[in-house]
């Protein structure tokens, strides 16, 4: 089973129905994992008990912080063969890179993928095809949305997996408050 860490954004009751209702019918995810930025990603090596306690040590030097979400972008991920829909934070970006590269030494230090660039984000669609893809992004865009919410604690997560080995589910088995 792996572990990874993920910050699942405070979001209003509108901004929430706005991404879930996008989610649902775009990323197989939305059964899985509520919408989230993923910190680390997936570790199957290292102890939870280490993990959680290394988090706890790396969050002491961070604060909650509010973020804004305004734009909608399209990512391709080369090693997944998928397209990708971003939300991309305009406020608050350079604090999760900060975390992100801070929660990525001590027992973690060994785990950072340098050839996947970090890209702050929380996922609103996967896909095959990019077609679909970039209309939603274009129309999202257009719309001028604003989502403003605030990060107050750090999640360790477990993915709970199936008789075939498909993930189930996902249980924080660690919450931090910041």
């Amino acid at each position: 089973m792996a572990l990874f860490v993920v910050a699942y954004p405070k979001l209003s009751d509108s901004d929430r129905k706005l991404i879930s209702d996008i989610r649902a019918r775009n990323d197989r995810q939305f059964e899985i994992i509520k919408p989230h930025i993923t910190l680390v990603f997936p570790v199957d090596n290292i102890d939870s008990e280490k993990l959680c306690k290394h988090v706890e040590k790396v969050l002491c030097q961070f604060s909650t912080t509010e973020l804004s979400f305004k734009s909608a972008s399209v990512v391709y991920g080369k090693y997944e063969k998928q397209w990708y829909l971003f939300l991309m934070p305009d406020i608050g970006n350079e604090y999760i890179k900060k975390l992100h590269d801070a929660l990525y030494t001590g027992v973690l230090a060994g785990e950072l993928r340098s050839d996947i660039p970090f890209i702050p984000h929380i996922t609103i669609g996967i896909f095959d095809n990019p077609t679909e893809l970039d209309r939603l992004a274009e129309q999202l865009n257009r719309s001028n949305f604003i989502i403003n919410s605030e990060i107050t604690a750090i999640d360790v997560v477990l993915d709970e997996y199936g008789i075939d080995q498909d993930i189930i589910g996902t249980k924080t088995i660690k919450r931090i408050d910041l």
